[in-house]
């Protein structure tokens, strides 16, 4: 039996405190996943310090080393404060959670009207209990992050979207998970999406804190798409400074199936993404883009895997990321192209653009080619601003601040040039440009003020 440390044994004891008390609150199609994944917690030896060569730059045990509390139960059904710039997209069929928990409004019922089932993963269970048992936990259960099967023992709920058949929406569905709490906490946020085949839909996950808390939100995401689907996922991590952000994104491809994913790390004291990609049928695309800005002390961390399971099948990914003050950034893309994946297409690059001596970025991308007839690439860069470019703008009369942030617009534009609803490109850039200005990229008009001194 592996030897847990001090933060990993806590965890362990208190869920065996905790346990009748989640039973409770959840459902018997829920609770069955539990023992299995907190003892897989215990059999990976807990949380991954940086001895762990995947969490080489990312202490994972060490962010769990501090006194969280944990919502254990859903006490309030309602919002408590929402504010109109927690928004990032107006026009979207909008979802609100609190601390994870799924609140439903009226935009459900226009939802519902187009077919689409929207619910908890409580009510999932016992309502489309054949959906549920065929999808739930089946990527996030063969992973070897002990994250995701701490958030499989502990979630005691979430949320459940799926998209029938030949279904197409006209505007994204939106997802807004409001962080309120009276003291620090951990919040095991849990989703699953499934798109029918020759469905299509946008997804935009966003977390808002309205409590200047030190918060830990570990996210489990597993999308699905079937035949012929169409899926785009975008996560916007733009949290204040006190916040920790672990996301867990795990998709699942059909034949022929397209799935656009892209993360954009804005804001927040720690980030560390895992993606993971099954191209599971032959004729499937994956696109998989990240943009992170990073600044002060922040760190944010990307690890990727790309696996292609059957042959001619795509992907192509791109990472982005802008660094400043002591920052410190990580990305680790792995591409793994099995034996009867023939006919392959794969590309990959992470490109780092460094503005200050005290900055550091590690970029680590690797291929596993068990193929012979495949067309793969990957690379890497990091590197300063070229002053001879800014130098040629302002002999075109361009100010030094406007040329600086013209190049650094420039540089992200590969990744911002990929979103694909206008008003959150818009959002986006505008973020960006606030940040690189050195303005609270973070709402602004939030009564909270949660600036660091």
């Amino acid at each position: 039996m592996t030897q847990l440390a001090a933060n990993s044994q806590e965890y362990y004891d208190l869920f065996r405190e905790v346990k009748s008390l989640i039973d409770e609150n959840s459902s018997n199609k829920l609770n069955q996943y539990r023992e299995e994944a907190i003892e897989k917690f215990k059999s990976l030896g807990g949380f991954p310090t940086t001895k762990v060569e995947d969490y080489k730059y990312t202490n994972i045990d060490s962010i769990f080393g501090y006194d969280y509390g944990i919502d254990l139960k859903n006490l309030s059904s309602k919002l408590p404060f929402k504010n109109e710039c927690d928004i990032p997209v107006k026009d979207a069929y909008t979802l609100y959670l609190r601390n994870g928990y799924f609140i439903p409004n009226e935009d459900l019922t226009e939802l519902e009207k187009k077919g689409i089932i929207v619910c908890t993963l409580q009510e999932a269970s016992l309502k489309h209990e054949d959906l549920f048992t065929k999808y739930y936990n089946k990527k996030a259960g063969e992973s070897d992050h002990s994250i995701v099967a701490l958030n499989t023992a502990f979630a005691e709920d979430g949320l459940f979207i799926f998209v029938p058949e030949k279904t197409e929406l006209d505007k994204p569905i939106q997802l807004l998970n409001f962080l309120h709490a009276t003291s620090d906490l951990l919040i095991n946020a849990r989703h699953l999406f499934i798109v029918e085949s020759q469905a299509k839909v946008q997804f935009l996950d966003c977390t808002h804190a309205l409590d200047c808390r030190k918060f830990l939100t570990n996210t489990v995401v597993e999308l699905f798409a079937e035949k012929n689907a169409k899926a785009e996922y975008y996560n916007l991590q733009n949290q204040f400074d006190k916040s920790t952000i672990l996301l867990n994104l795990f998709v699942g491809q059909k034949r022929d199936s397209e799935v656009i994913t892209t993360i954009l790390s804005l804001h927040a004291e720690k980030i560390r993404n895992n993606v993971a990609v099954d191209l599971e049928d032959e004729n499937c695309d994956n696109h998989t883009y990240g943009l992170y800005l990073a600044g002060a002390k922040e760190h944010v961390d990307n690890f990727t895997a790309i696996n292609h399971i059957a042959p001619h099948c795509n992907s192509w990914e791109h990472f982005k990321g802008i660094l400043n003050g002591k920052a410190t950034t990580a990305f680790c893309g792995r591409i793994h192209v099995y034996k009867d994946a023939q006919k392959t297409e794969a590309y990959q690059t992470n490109n780092n653009l460094v503005l200050s001596n005290n900055a550091k970025a590690n970029t680590k991308p690797q291929l596993i080619i068990e193929a012979d007839d495949v067309s793969c690439s990957h690379g890497a860069t990091v590197g300063q601003l070229d002053e001879e470019a800014i130098y040629y703008l302002q002999t075109r009369g361009i100010p030094y601040n406007e040329a600086y942030r013209l190049m650094m617009t420039a540089f992200m534009n590969e990744v911002t040039e990929k979103i694909q609803i206008p008003e959150l490109k818009e959002r986006i850039e505008k973020l960006i440009t606030n940040k690189m200005l050195g303005k609270i990229t973070y709402c602004e008009a939030c009564n909270n003020k949660c600036v660091d001194q």
